[in-house]
């Protein structure tokens, strides 16, 4: 018969106590369990924290990669921009231009002179409109000015 005896000494008085077979698989069964969970708690640990740590790294790396994508993108579309407005700028001074040479030979033609320039300029050219020095709409190629 196996017997475990533990010898405890409390409050100034020795106790001995022994331990029956039940109480000992008990206590063996306890610490089985105990060591089984620490294993698979170690197992877990040693399993997830590394996959957790690759993807953070992972996930970190793809969001550098998509903003440095996202800069790019707008750095193109910033260019793109400006080379639509300096292009629309152009053909408003080409069609000022070639405007004001035509009325400087015959201002009673602006009408006329105006209308063969939207035409010559197409799509690019929806109004033209002329103020004058005082603030005023003097010429509008949609309509008569009230």
């Amino acid at each position: 018969m196996l017997s475990i005896r533990a010898n405890t000494r409390m409050w100034g008085c020795e106790h001995t106590h022994t331990a029956a077979p039940e109480e000992i698989h008990l206590l063996r069964y306890r610490v089985a369990n105990a060591k089984a969970v620490l294993i698979a708690a170690t197992a877990l640990l040693v399993t997830v924290v590394p996959m957790w740590v690759a993807l953070s790294t992972w996930l970190n790396h793809e969001l550098s990669l998509v903003e440095q994508g996202a800069g790019k993108d707008a750095m193109n579309l910033a260019i793109a921009f400006e080379a639509h407005v300096q292009g629309v700028v152009r053909v408003a001074d080409a069609l000022l231009q070639d405007i004001r040479e035509d009325v400087i030979e015959d201002p009673a033609t602006l009408d006329s002179i105006v209308k063969e320039e939207i035409q010559f300029y197409g799509d690019m050219v929806g109004q033209v409109a002329v103020i004058s020095a005082d603030g005023s709409l003097f010429y509008s190629s949609i309509g008569p000015i009230t």
